[in-house]
């Protein structure tokens, strides 16, 4: 009836209005939740003293909690805020992120300073703040823990704030005031926690200076072969990390004693979410403005370096040596000097000609080690780092202090070292990359000569020098090498472990190592810069370089005119060749080389690689090019693009139509290989021409060889001694008309892996390499299948690249019907 489904309707309106009064109180329930702390009760503290917690506190909290909580005192007071002992909110065990997360705020919104963020399972240092402060709480969707419990009372407005984003200081207090006082990481000397991030600021009178002295006990962790530092302090002078950074120190051995030049510093200490080690302890001490962190002969906290000598060498001459010097000196040493001349003199270190400290046979690392810097500790720059059985023989270190260091390890001891130390004029050769390792750093005048320390003789170790030449402003600079030319160079990667860099006036001109003397150069600017840097393993006989200045002519082209790899950009003519700098050798990283052929008009370009070809690429299904020569129809890369070539297999000849073609050559920051060479002529049609035949001095056998007769890898094969380096060998094998040819290989070696061949043999099936080659490239042991060509002709060639080499082959061939 009608009535009953009136009664009906009734009820559903009813139901729904009750739905929504309860969705309205649940949404005004969170809104009074998201503002009130969770207990609507104790939202709002003031007074004198309260305390609050979260919600079932110490059973555990609720997730998707959002709860804050705002305190004010009287205008005259501060608020000091004390956690109780029992704290834990969620935090991640390996990323240390609050998941769950409690912050506290100067003031009564959260645009106020922030004070602090905390999580974890320890409680909070107490925290000191203004008179109005905001606690915030929020946890997210997953587990909750005990959570906290804040004890909050009015203090005296003359109590020191916490300034900062962080716990007070993690084992002292976060401001130290006074005349000295002590800091250091928390548990010290026991472990740290992980994840921390600690804080102070040192206070000295407004007239001084603050000195600051780590214990011998020191340790954070430092990346074993990187040199990262994982958990690091620093130091900076002011009240912040925004003032100038003095040092930042990781590792296990204590930093020197630090002077901040300033009566504030700021040191902040981090940790990862890692290893934890012993940490460190400081010793803070208000000094005179402008006074020496040696402390009245006492730089380092000892009067003696450690060798039984004084520490402390001073005035005009001095000598000092390892302990028991010429008899073996101890293990596990640690001996510091510090020279001190007259300020308008330089200083003079002579080592004695019977000279032995411990270095690896085969790596050259040295295990007992003399170190030499500038200035007074050993954060001034590295004159150099000496072991091994060879005297340094003179050192000069420019400026009148110097810091020497000498370290043992627990095994094995040598003789040591003595060192007389002299007082010098500012004049003559001066070592160091401050001036030069071995001759003056700044040359000017229209030629000299500049070297590696103690050429030909071993360089040292860690040594990081810089010229700069400068000639008359209508000049250039030629650069040449004497041929004793050695820096060490991997034998597998051709990476540069010593290396030597031309600069002109903006760009690199080249980097340099191995064991052949490189090219002239040519620095089309009146300035040139050169560095040279090795590292702490082996050592060679280094380079010299005979510089002269030379008058702007046609035999120096601007560098407008110039490739970038050191052959002139603009190719005419009816033939010629480029290359990558260096080529056969390997070239050089970061370059980018560009060249125009230019043919007479009417003719085409007939472009052919020489099959020794190395250009880096990608090994991965991708196949990039890292390392690529690229070339373009017309006078720019603008024009239409034949192709990009890398990999280690030599592009097939092309012809490029028109009268001019543009080549580019590019190399990224990484390896580098043997490069290419393009032989280029001017034809009339489209044919490629035939291949010029190569040179065979050191192949095994004529380039042509008739009807039968034996090839092998190289001139001297035996079976027994290796072919050599970027080798390049081709025979053309001839049967009688009506014949073919038949090739077998006897023994065979030739480098390679399962994957990629290095140096490779490879057989055609006609008179050149431009005809169908029969089966793959060939390498690694196993001796190839006896081949038969189809014709009357077959062609062979071998390449071997910078790297490994081996036996090499054997074959014979011989004519059959």
């Amino acid at each position: 009836t009608q009535s009953t489904w009136e009664h009906i309707l009734k009820q559903k309106v009813v139901m729904q209005l009750s739905l929504i009064f309860v969705l309205i109180a649940v949404i005004a329930t969170s809104v009074v939740n998201a503002s009130s702390g969770c207990n609507s009760r104790d939202a709002e503290q003031s007074g004198s003293s309260g305390e609050f917690t979260t919600k079932n506190y110490p059973s555990d909290y609720k997730s998707r909690s959002n709860c804050q909580w705002t305190i004010t005192v009287a205008s005259n007071k501060r608020i000091r805020i004390t956690f109780d002992r029992k704290f834990k909110l969620e935090k991640g065990a390996s990323t240390g992120r609050c998941y769950d997360v409690v912050k506290i705020y100067n003031g009564l919104s959260t645009s106020s300073n922030q004070i602090g963020s905390y999580c974890g399972s320890s409680a909070p240092n107490p925290v000191v703040v203004g008179s109005n402060a905001l606690v915030q709480f929020k946890s997210d969707s997953s587990v909750g823990y005990a959570g906290f419990k804040i004890r909050w009372e009015a203090i005296p407005a003359s109590t020191p704030l916490t300034t900062d984003t962080q716990p007070s200081g993690c084992g002292s207090p976060f401001n130290q005031e006074g005349s000295r006082g002590q800091l250091k990481s928390k548990n010290y000397p026991l472990r740290y926690s992980s994840n921390l991030q600690c804080k102070w600021v040192i206070t000295v009178p407004a007239n001084k200076h603050i000195k600051l002295t780590f214990s011998d006990a020191f340790e954070l962790e430092k990346g074993a072969s990187t040199g990262t530092c994982y958990d690091v302090l620093k130091v900076y002078s002011g009240v912040s990390s925004s003032g100038n950074k003095i040092g930042s120190y990781c590792g296990k051995r204590a930093p020197n004693p630090v002077v901040v030049n300033s009566n504030t510093a700021f040191l902040s200490f981090k940790t990862d979410s890692t290893f934890a080690k012993k940490g460190f302890r400081i010793t803070w001490t208000a000094i005179a403005a402008g006074a020496s962190p040696n402390n009245n002969n006492n730089a380092h906290g000892l009067t003696t370096s450690g060798c039984n000598s004084p520490k402390i060498q001073n005035g005009n001459r001095g000598t000092f040596s390892s302990m028991n010097y010429p008899q073996d000196y101890n293990r596990s040493s640690s001996c510091k000097w510090l020279i001190t001349v007259p300020p308008n003199k330089k200083i003079k270190l002579t080592f004695d000609r019977q000279f032995g400290l411990e270095k690896g046979a085969s790596s050259g690392k040295c295990y007992d080690v003399v170190n030499v810097h500038h200035g007074s500790d050993s954060n001034g720059q590295k004159v150099g780092s000496y072991c091994g059985k060879r005297t340094p023989g003179t050192v000069f270190v420019n400026g009148s202090r110097a810091y020497v260091s000498f370290k043992t390890d627990s095994s094995l001891t040598y003789k040591g070292f003595r060192i007389t130390w002299s007082a010098v004029n500012n004049i003559g050769p001066s070592v160091g990359a401050a001036s030069g390792c071995g001759s003056s750093k700044k040359q000017i005048g229209t030629s000299g000569a500049i070297s590696s320390s103690n050429y030909p003789r071993s360089y040292g170790s860690n040594a990081d020098c810089e010229w700069q030449i400068t000639v008359p402003q209508n000049k250039y600079i030629r650069l040449t090498f004497s041929s004793n030319f050695n820096l060490e160079k991997g034998r597998m990667t051709g990476k540069c472990y010593d290396v030597v860099k031309v600069y002109d006036s903006r760009t690199i001109k080249g980097s340099y190592c191995g064991s052949s003397a490189p090219a002239p150069i040519i620095v089309s600017s009146n300035t040139a810069r050169i560095t040279f840097k090795s590292d702490r393993s082996v050592q060679k006989s280094g380079f010299k370089i005979t510089w002269t200045a030379l008058s702007h002519n046609s035999e120096i082209p601007p560098s407008s005119q110039m490739s970038g790899c050191g052959s002139l950009k603009r190719q005419t003519g009816n033939s010629g060749s480029i290359s990558s700098k260096n080529y056969p050798q390997q070239y050089e990283s970061r370059m980018e080389c560009h060249w125009l052929i230019d043919v007479p008009v009417g003719k085409n370009i007939a472009i052919r690689f020489r099959p020794q070809f190395g250009l880096e690429k990608s090994i991965s299904i991708s196949n990039k090019c890292y390392d690529g020569v690229s070339v373009y129809t017309g006078s720019s890369a603008s024009g239409s693009k034949i192709g990009s070539y890398c990999g280690y297999d030599a592009p097939a000849p092309f012809v490029v139509s028109g009268n001019k073609a543009y080549v580019v050559f590019k190399s990224d920051r990484s390896v580098a290989y043997s490069g290419f060479k393009i032989q280029w002529t001017a034809i009339s049609g489209q044919s490629v021409p035939p291949t010029i035949p190569p040179t065979q001095s050191s192949c095994g056998g004529p380039h042509q060889l008739n009807f039968r007769g034996n090839l092998t890898s190289h001139a001297s094969y035996n079976g027994l001694t290796s072919y050599s380096n970027n080798k390049y060998c081709s025979w053309l094998l001839m049967a009688q008309p009506g014949r073919k040819i038949e090739l077998e290989f006897h023994a065979f070696n030739v480098e390679g892996t399962s994957t990629r061949c290095r140096d490779r043999v490879k057989v055609f099936d006609g008179s050149s390499n431009g005809a169908r080659q029969i089966g793959g490239d060939l390498c690694m042991r196993e001796i190839p299948p006896i081949m038969e060509s189809t014709g009357r002709t077959m062609y062979v060639e071998f390449s071997s690249d910078y790297s490994l080499t081996m036996t090499g082959f054997s074959a014979s061939f011989k004519s059959i019907r």
